[in-house]
């Protein structure tokens, strides 16, 4: 087993691949702590020393805290996956898992898991990417209570927005209000 790599966007991945190994090694929820403490990172493993003994003594609630102190989000998996670049010492086949892995924990944090999901976040996305910041930061504020994945389906999310534009400032053009990044 590798240890947590440093690369705080590259845990969750990690993660997935220890449990893999769990699995094909019928390894029990009871043995993985015990198993994966001397590959946590420095980091994880102080921050394991800090959690409750109920956190503590189950798996998934120590994975969910250590993920939780990283502060991975959605937005950040998405920021990675934009900034690849195939290094001129990467094969394409390299250059091709660096760009898959955080573009699919990006999914995964979304919960996207079909085609006409991915669809509508792609097009969220894209709309929010021509907020100004006041607006975007309404839609993401309204995003984290009422997004049932932690973003708002494009028809929705289009209402919003003609909602805050209407209320915010009706005497400006919702091009001036809305589309000035």
């Amino acid at each position: 087993m590798a240890p947590q790599p440093d690369e705080v966007t590259d845990t969750p991945g990690w993660f997935k691949g220890v449990e893999n190994q769990f699995y094909k090694l019928g390894v029990t929820p009871k043995f993985r702590l015990r198993l994966i403490y001397k590959y946590l990172s420095t980091r994880s493993r102080a921050l394991y020393l800090r959690l409750s003994s109920d956190i503590r003594d189950d798996y998934d609630k120590m994975k969910e805290a250590i993920l939780k102190d990283l502060r991975l989000s959605a937005k950040t998996f998405l920021e990675r996956f934009n900034r690849v670049k195939k290094r001129p010492s990467d094969t394409f086949t390299l250059y091709e898992s660096r760009l898959a892995a955080p573009l699919k924990q990006y999914l995964s944090s979304r919960k996207v898991e079909t085609f006409d999901s991915l669809v509508n976040l792609l097009v969220s996305d894209r709309m929010k990417s021509d907020l100004n910041e006041a607006c975007l930061r309404h839609i993401v504020g309204l995003e984290s209570v009422i997004g049932d994945d932690g973003w708002i389906e494009p028809k929705r999310l289009a209402g919003i927005i003609n909602d805050y534009v209407a209320n915010v400032s009706p005497a400006l053009h919702p091009t001036e209000l809305v589309f000035t990044r």
